[in-house]
């Protein structure tokens, strides 16, 4: 018969099979003995206590092995492209409206057109829109985007990038339209 072998965690007190433990070493004893889960909570205890200490020792030791670590990073990126480009596409593929919303978050911000940059009303309210263009065009099968009513680059006048300039209409027709719409109620 196997003889198991048990060790009692010098902070818990429990018996644990030895696979349980960590090894530390402390200013008291040489050696202690602590559970792997006691090891963790001391472990995030002192980072807590020592975020400032940590910084500067990791701020230290980037700037001593600064072509190291740099090479190092180059390297790993090199050999895990190609599945991070997959990753990447798969993400993009799974989330498109995530993925227009951002496009033209970062198109209005270029243009200076999203006066709410920092609204979270807003920001809600623009994501919701191009995530209910996603489903009507997957509910429908006739694509369909977010336009704007007011366009960005009007030739008379542009709009903004908020949450009252938009509608979600089919694709064909957004595409149809001419940078100088204006609404007919307007003219």
């Amino acid at each position: 018969m196997a003889e198991v072998n048990l060790k009692t965690c010098k902070k818990c007190l429990l018996e644990l099979n030895l696979s349980c433990f960590s090894r530390r070493k402390s200013s008291q004893d040489n050696l202690d003995y602590y559970c792997r889960n006691c090891k963790s909570k001391i472990d995030k205890q002192y980072r807590n206590n020592n975020l400032q200490k940590i910084k500067e020792q990791k701020q230290k030791y980037y700037l001593e092995n600064k072509e190291k670590i740099n090479l190092a990073i180059k390297e790993n990126y090199y050999k895990n492209k190609e599945a991070k480009l997959k990753r990447i596409a798969k993400w993009k593929k799974d989330n498109k409206d995530k993925v227009n919303f951002s496009c033209a978050k970062r198109r209005s911000a270029k243009l200076n057109r999203n006066i709410y940059k920092d609204d979270e009303y807003n920001n809600f309210v623009l994501e919701e829109a191009y995530n209910l263009s996603l489903l009507r065009s997957l509910k429908t099968n006739v694509e369909h985007h977010v336009d704007h009513i007011v366009p960005l680059l009007g030739k008379t006048v542009s709009g903004l990038h908020v949450a009252d300039n938009i509608q979600i209409i089919p694709a064909k027709i957004n595409c149809s339209k001419k940078a100088d719409y204006w609404p007919d109620m307007w003219n």
